[in-house]
C-alpha cells in the first residue's frame, strides 16, 4: 500500500517527536518547511530525516501539496503562528488532513471560525492517547455523580492556555463536556466547580508557582483513581489497618498501578497511529474541534 507524504511546518524542537512518531507509524517523510526565509535548522532536518523536500516558504509546501495526491501537513509552529498557518492551509485548496500542535490558538474566537473543518483538522493533544487515561476512561464511561480533584500547578495565567489545556483535553476525553459553574480567585490561585451533563462535580485548583505534580483523582463509590503524575495511575480499594510504635494508622489499600512510559514525549506515537487512520478515513480518536474550541472558551473564562 502506498505511504500518505507528510510535510511538516516548524523547525522547533518539538518536530524531532512529530517526526520520529510520524516514521514509526509508517508515514513518509516527504517535507520539512520552516516559516522564516534562510533558517539554519532546515538544512540539518533534511541531512538527518532525509527529507526529499525544503521549503522556507509555507505557500511553497502548500503549492506542492496542491499538486501530488496523498499530502498531508503537520503544523507545529510557536503558538503565536500556529492559527495563521493553519488558516493558511485550509484556504490554499488542498485535500490534505492537518495535525496541528494544541492548543491551535489562545484565542477561541479564531478557532470558533475554522468549526467547520473538524473532518480535516486533528488536533494534537497527546495526552489523552496514554494508557492511564485510556484504562481510566473505560473504567468510568458509564459513572455518573462523580467528584474530580484537579490540580494544575502553573507559572501564571497564560500558562493555562499553553500547559492546564492538556488537563482539559483528559477530562473532556474520558467524561464528554465542560460546564464553568463558579469560580474564586486570589493572587496564588483560582478554585473553580465545573460540571458534565452526567452529574459530575469537577474541583480543578491552579496553585501559581507551587511546587507539585499534575494530578487528577477521581472518587467512586468503591475505588479511588488517582493520576500524580498524569503518567502514572494508581488504583485504591478501601483502608489498610497497620500498627506502628502501638499506633493504628488507616491508609488507603492500593490495588494497581499502571504507568506510562516515562519516554521523551509519551502519546505521540498513538497520536500517529491515529492520524494515519483519520488520513485513510478510518474511525480513530481525536480529540474533536469543537472540544478544542470549547476547551479555550472554557480557560478564557476562568483566565478572563
Amino acid at each position: 500500500m502506498r505511504k500518505s507524504k507528510i510535510i511538516f511546518i516548524g523547525t522547533s524542537n518539538i518536530i524531532h517527536h512529530h517526526i520520529l512518531a510520524a516514521k514509526q507509524t509508517g508515514l513518509d517523510l516527504y517535507g520539512i518547511c520552516s516559516t522564516r526565509k534562510k533558517s539554519s535548522k532546515i538544512t540539518k532536518l533534511k541531512k538527518k530525516y532525509k527529507f526529499k523536500k525544503t521549503y522556507d516558504d509555507v505557500e511553497a509546501a502548500l503549492k506542492d501539496a496542491r499538486k501530488q495526491k496523498d499530502i498531508h501537513i503537520v503544523i507545529a509552529v510557536r503558538i503565536q503562528d500556529n492559527f495563521k498557518v493553519l488558516k493558511k492551509c485550509l484556504e490554499n485548496n488542498t485535500k490534505a488532513k492537518i495535525l496541528t500542535e494544541k492548543p491551535i490558538s489562545c484565542e477561541h474566537e479564531k478557532i470558533n471560525k475554522i468549526i467547520d473543518y473538524d473532518n480535516r483538522i486533528f488536533v494534537g493533544y497527546n495526552r489523552i492517547y496514554y494508557r492511564t487515561i485510556k484504562f481510566l476512561k473505560e473504567k468510568l464511561k458509564n459513572k455518573k455523580n462523580l467528584n474530580i480533584l484537579v490540580g494544575c500547578p502553573e507559572q501564571n495565567k497564560e500558562n493555562i492556555f499553553t500547559n492546564s489545556c492538556h488537563i482539559f483535553s483528559i477530562l473532556f476525553n474520558c467524561f464528554g463536556e465542560l460546564k464553568l459553574i463558579l469560580k474564586s480567585e486570589n493572587t496564588s490561585s483560582i478554585n473553580c466547580l465545573l460540571k458534565d451533563k452526567k452529574g459530575n462535580n469537577f474541583y480543578i485548583n491552579f496553585n501559581f508557582k507551587a511546587s507539585e505534580n499534575f494530578s487528577i483523582q477521581v472518587h467512586d463509590r468503591k475505588y479511588n483513581y488517582l493520576l500524580k503524575p498524569i503518567e502514572k495511575l494508581t488504583v485504591f480499594k478501601g483502608m489498610e489497618k497497620k500498627k506502628i510504635n502501638n499506633q493504628t494508622l488507616y491508609t488507603p489499600t492500593k490495588k494497581r498501578v499502571l504507568l506510562e512510559s516515562y519516554d521523551k514525549k509519551p502519546g505521540f506515537v498513538e497520536q500517529y497511529k491515529n492520524f494515519k487512520k483519520f488520513i485513510e478515513n478510518k474511525k480513530c480518536l481525536k480529540l474533536p474541534l469543537r472540544d478544542a474550541y470549547k476547551i479555550i472558551k472554557i480557560i478564557s473564562s476562568i483566565c478572563n
